[in-house]
């Protein structure tokens, strides 16, 4: 039997009416349904663990930062999505709610392709050497930053064994091609095609003149050394964690990728002129 996961953002998916009907259209079609966090108590399904094994499909309903809540999991990497836009921007959304018998018609018929999307590891290793904690990953961005009380973070950035600057700024970003417009784009990082095969290393509120970001090949490893804190390590603006002076921040093109359900292959550039458009009309 098929397994497929449901992981609906109550906030935008009210009720988790759209979740629901997602479900059914499942159970029909031999299903095995699960769900995760306040969906699974919604409609009966059952909560994903580690323990049901290998899903073969996931549907994410709400907008990009469900998806990068969903991804946070641990349990979709390399699992293909289907991501149903209920939010607003949604850069990582493809389909819209309206579209939904349509869209689950093609999905059950396997009518789609699989687009896929590089993704970032990320390890700590502390000043004796060790690394502390397993292994992260995040799909936009890996933000080395100040922490709220501290004051201008300074730090080595290594691009293989070579030294690029030491900085004072706010942060140092890492980010991938679809993470590049998320915060690095904010933050003054230029804008890369999903399909690209680079990292976007951009300074956020550098103390300098000078200071630009860089697009280096994704075959690089990037290290990060602070030199003064207290400082975060924070993945994709979902997970935090502390980092010590002296430690060092290790980033480098994951083994795992995000997988993403395509019905109508969009156009890159149709799409930025769309979402860029909307980015720009003021909301009530």
């Amino acid at each position: 039997m098929k397994k497929a996961c449901i992981y609906a953002n109550s906030d935008k998916d009210t009720y988790f009416s759209m979740a629901g009907k997602v479900a059914e259209y499942l159970k029909d079609a031999g299903y095995e349904v699960y769900c995760q966090g306040e969906a699974a108590c919604a409609f009966g399904g059952s909560e994903i663990t580690s323990l049901q094994g290998k899903l073969d499909i996931a549907f994410v309903l709400g907008g990009d930062g469900t998806v990068l809540s969903a991804l946070a999991e641990g349990y979709l990497y390399d699992v293909p999505l289907l991501c149903i836009n209920m939010g607003t921007l949604g850069f990582l959304m493809e389909h819209d709610s309206e579209d939904f018998p349509k869209v689950m018609d093609r999905i059950l018929n396997e009518d789609y392709s699989i687009v896929k999307r590089q993704m970032l590891s990320v390890t700590i290793r502390s000043t004796n050497g060790e690394e502390t904690g397993p292994v992260h990953y995040a799909l936009n961005d890996v933000d080395v930053a100040r922490s709220s009380l501290g004051g201008v973070m300074r730090c080595n950035v290594w691009v293989g064994d070579e030294m690029v600057s030491e900085y004072a700024a706010d942060g140092i970003l890492v980010a991938t091609p679809t993470g590049s417009t998320a915060y690095s784009l904010s933050a003054g990082g230029p804008i890369a095609e999903p399909d690209v095969s680079c990292l976007i290393i951009t300074p956020v509120c550098a103390h300098s003149l000078y200071t630009r970001p860089l697009v280096i090949k994704d075959t690089q490893t990037v290290r990060i050394v602070p030199k003064r804190g207290p400082l975060s390590l924070v993945l994709d603006g979902q997970r935090e964690y502390a980092i010590q002076t002296g430690d060092e921040i290790i980033i480098q093109k994951a083994d795992v990728c995000a997988k993403f359900i395509s019905t109508n292959q969009r156009s890159f550039f149709e799409l930025l002129r769309k979402k860029m458009g909307e980015w720009n009309i003021p909301r009530n």
